[in-house]
């Protein structure tokens, strides 16, 4: 969930500077030669320097009069990075390709009341809405990782408790819990505080749960050992080959914008086409 920004106006104002504000509270001002006055104002980025942090975000501008007062000051308007009608859509979009496999969606902890985003009203029907998008719903919350307050720990209780009761008994639930100090977002190491794992039990529920996430993310870290193993044997381009009857973007950093294609995905669904991928890069090592 993020809240709604637009550089476009529709009222007039004369600045005397504008300022940036990113995400990382990083503030630029940039000092107008004169007052300029304003019916549309747009801002775009033409380049970036690189740092300590690879990501960044334009979080609001802001415009100065003489006084020092800021023009363009209005409450946020928080709005969902996606509706739960179009959600619903790509839900069903997705399953026919494989309706035995389940479709996972991870919400945020918005639909706890603690945060204040939605009227009560809205946040329930909302999130209701999103919960059948999805075979399993899950969720992410982070007292310490997230905000260094270890005094909220009970919400990885709490939240899962209250996404239990909105999904009902027959759809199952999963939440991620934290393992770690705070990040960027929580000042300095030192001062954060050490992380005791939280388990998200609820009603009827007497272990964890086993994460099907990181044992995939094992299974991958396996077969990323054994394409470099083969790559050094017999050549990227053999290699290549055979990735590529299967997954469509080794190698590459970023996806295009095109990429997610239900029509035609950048992986293969056929789980035999897997398999023989798998033996042909074995039998490359022997």
């Amino acid at each position: 969930m993020g809240r709604e920004k637009s550089g476009e106006h529709a009222f007039e104002f004369t600045a005397h500077r504008i300022r940036r504000r990113l995400a990382t509270a990083t503030r630029w001002t940039f000092e107008l030669p004169k007052p300029a006055t304003f019916k549309d104002l747009r801002m775009k980025v033409l380049s970036t320097v690189p740092g300590k942090q690879e990501w960044g975000s334009i979080s609001e501008i802001e415009a100065f009069d003489q006084a020092g007062k800021n023009l363009l000051l209005s409450p946020p308007r928080w709005v969902t990075r996606d509706t739960p009608q179009h959600t619903l859509e790509q839900y069903r979009q997705i399953k026919p390709f494989d309706p035995s496999r389940p479709v996972f969606m991870t919400l945020t902890s918005g639909f706890h009341p603690q945060f204040e985003k939605w009227p009560d009203e809205r946040r329930l029907r909302m999130y209701a809405d999103f919960i059948r998008a999805a075979d399993v719903i899950g969720y992410d919350v982070y007292p310490i990782y997230g905000w260094n307050k270890p005094e909220w720990i009970h919400l990885v209780h709490d939240c899962t408790q209250m996404l239990a009761e909105m999904a009902g008994p027959n759809k199952p639930l999963y939440a991620w819990i934290e393992t770690s100090k705070g990040g960027q977002w929580t000042g300095e190491l030192a001062n954060q505080k050490e992380v005791t794992p939280a388990w998200a039990l609820v009603k009827d529920l007497h272990g964890p749960v086993l994460s099907r996430r990181l044992k995939l993310q094992r299974e991958g870290l396996e077969e990323w050992e054994l394409l470099k193993l083969a790559e050094k044997k017999v050549g990227r381009q053999k290699v290549q080959t055979i990735v590529d009857r299967v997954y469509t973007c080794l190698g590459k950093r970023t996806w295009p914008p095109d990429a997610y294609n239900p029509a035609k995905p950048m992986w293969s669904y056929d789980e035999r086409e897997w398999d023989k991928a798998r033996q042909e890069i074995i039998d490359a090592l022997r």
